[in-house]
């Protein structure tokens, strides 16, 4: 009798740790099978398990295992299915406890250790925390598709101020879920030169250091105001104490675009 208590205190303790180290009430396979195995150590040798009772906890642990391959399939498919596609996700900050709401377009998919990430902005986001799934319109993409070479009328704007460019359509894409067109060879004229914090050096200077890279400019609408340009810088020139850049790259929305040229 007195093993039959060791049995029983064995397979309470035995549970209880696992379901404090998988922090849930669920049971996975690896703590269904080691709960099993610590069962046939501490059996009553008098008593000993009966075949019946083993091969049907042996049938219980294979449909958990089987039922935990599913999930991760699904898991993975479901991943797989939000390539392209705007999400929104709440993580939570282990050190802070707050909750930070990640909305963004689905870049890619990475499977590690057996559970399934989606990368939005750059971050890895595990599938179980995404809240919302917005459609995105790839097929908008593929009609966009015979801009592509084409020189084009767009204006770079932001809430306040508008700046009127032309340039040449490289490519189209979409930016947090906005189809834009990547437009090169943009000419904007009597700029100033935003530099990096802590830059002390001439502005020409930066410029000519930084041909091929990527900068930020703003530029000045018609307003007055100023807008802030980034994109590679191709080249610039100064005239009349004036700066002047020819800059690719520059993602503009296609709604922008106000004409193509001949």
């Amino acid at each position: 009798m007195a093993v039959s208590n060791v049995q029983n205190n064995t397979q309470t303790t035995t549970s209880t740790t696992a379901a404090s180290t998988r922090n849930t009430s669920e049971m996975g396979k690896d703590q269904f099978l080691q709960l099993l195995v610590t069962q046939l150590k501490y059996q009553n040798p008098l008593e000993p398990m009966d075949d019946k009772e083993f091969v049907a906890q042996m049938a219980q642990f294979s449909s958990l295992e089987q039922m935990q391959n599913m999930n991760t399939t699904f898991s993975s498919m479901k991943a797989f299915n939000l390539m392209g596609k705007t999400v929104s996700a709440s993580i939570k900050d282990d050190e802070t406890g707050e909750v930070n709401v990640v909305n963004g377009l689905v870049e890619k998919v990475k499977i590690e250790s057996g559970k399934s990430y989606v990368q939005v902005n750059g971050e890895d986001i595990p599938v179980d925390n995404i809240t919302d799934i917005t459609n995105s319109s790839s097929a908008q993409i593929t009609d966009l598709m015979p801009l592509i070479g084409k020189n084009v009328n767009a204006s770079i704007t932001d809430e306040t101020t508008k700046v009127e460019a032309s340039g040449q359509v490289g490519g189209v894409k979409k930016v947090s879920g906005v189809d834009c067109a990547v437009i090169n060879n943009v000419e904007l004229y009597d700029v100033d030169v935003a530099l990096p914090e802590g830059t002390i050096e001439y502005k020409e200077d930066y410029l000519e250091e930084n041909i091929g890279k990527e900068v930020t400019i703003m530029a000045k609408g018609a307003n007055g105001n100023e807008i802030e340009v980034t994109g590679t810088l191709a080249d610039y020139y100064v005239t009349d104490g004036k700066i002047n850049v020819l800059l690719d790259g520059i993602n503009v929305p296609v709604n922008n675009i106000s004409g193509i040229l001949e």
